[in-house]
């Protein structure tokens, strides 16, 4: 989620391939769950709330885990560094977002199931806005590790702390819901062993790698290692494009054939979302400072 982990000419299609399934899922499982929130949707269809709570089981515990696989290689690079790091690639992005959707969310509020006050964005420090809880919670979740690195300087003892560190947390999670900053020791006590258990995917990957046939590449269809390269402009940008397309039918076709909705609306951003990504906009120095890409 986080842009390009490690500068390297080949791409690891394995993890893109997981990304893209990942960002698929966030996708489709926000545009069920507009159908569900919506107040002009009384009863929606019955496999709606029940895909909708079965994605919602493990998607984003899937997206901290591919977020660990290669965040030894930031921490790695000291502590300033790694900060300076994080701070554009999660944190921009998360400000950059969270006021545009806010901006957005007031503007057409009469189309919106949750409308928003300018006021919320002086709270965004520690009640994040919105899908963005994830950039925020995984801001502080990799400068814990960061500090953690900085402390221990060794991979594996790093890695075995923060997972042990993220397994108390998510055993004392309940008393945690009673600090202060709520959503930061939510965010932490929930996702944290997720993004550990992660730090040891590289491992997996690795023995993977070693027993499949060193002969060929393993064969993924593009149509999900492709966004799974783009995972930080889809998940940044699908919350503007769907909701367009919900503005849109709701005007043409009021509450009607909702099933078809979800999945013309699901697939439509994806590629939407996909072809921004790649095209010239995405080249610009503004795109890549909002996307938290390097310049």
């Amino acid at each position: 989620m986080t842009g390009k982990e490690a500068s390297s000419s080949k791409r690891n299609l394995t993890v893109d391939t997981l990304k893209g399934v990942a960002i698929l899922l966030v996708v489709f499982g926000h545009c069920l769950n507009n159908v569900i929130e919506s107040p002009l949707v009384e009863t929606p269809p019955a496999w709606i709330p029940a895909a909708k709570n079965f994605i919602y089981f493990f998607h984003m515990p899937l997206f901290f885990f591919l977020s660990g696989i290669f965040s030894y290689k930031t921490a790695s690079h000291g502590l300033k560094t790694a900060l300076i790091d994080k701070i554009k690639r999660l944190l921009v992005p998360y400000v950059v977002f969270s006021v545009l959707t806010t901006v957005v969310k007031v503007i057409f509020s009469d189309y919106q199931n949750n409308p928003r006050e300018l006021s919320v964005l002086l709270r965004a420090w520690y009640e994040p806005i919105g899908i963005y809880w994830f950039l925020y919670a995984l801001f502080f979740i990799s400068i814990l590790y960061c500090i953690v690195v900085a402390i221990v300087k060794d991979e594996t003892r790093s890695n075995v702390i923060f997972l042990s560190i993220g397994i108390a947390l998510y055993i004392l999670g309940y008393h945690l819901e009673k600090l202060p900053i709520f959503w930061i020791s939510y965010t932490i006590y929930q996702f944290q062993i997720w993004f550990a258990l992660g730090l040891f995917g590289k491992q997996i990957l690795s023995s993977f790698e070693k027993h499949s046939d060193q002969n060929r590449e393993p064969r993924y269809p593009a149509v999900l290692y492709k966004p799974g390269q783009k995972t930080m402009d889809i998940y940044c940008l699908h919350q503007f494009v769907a909701g367009g397309f919900r503005i849109i039918f709701l005007k043409l076709l009021g509450t009607s054939f909702l099933s078809a909705r979800v999945i013309f609306i699901t697939i439509a951003t994806m590629i939407i979302c996909y072809l921004i990504s790649v095209s010239k906009i995405a080249e610009t120095k503004v795109y890549k400072v909002c996307l938290g890409y390097k310049i």
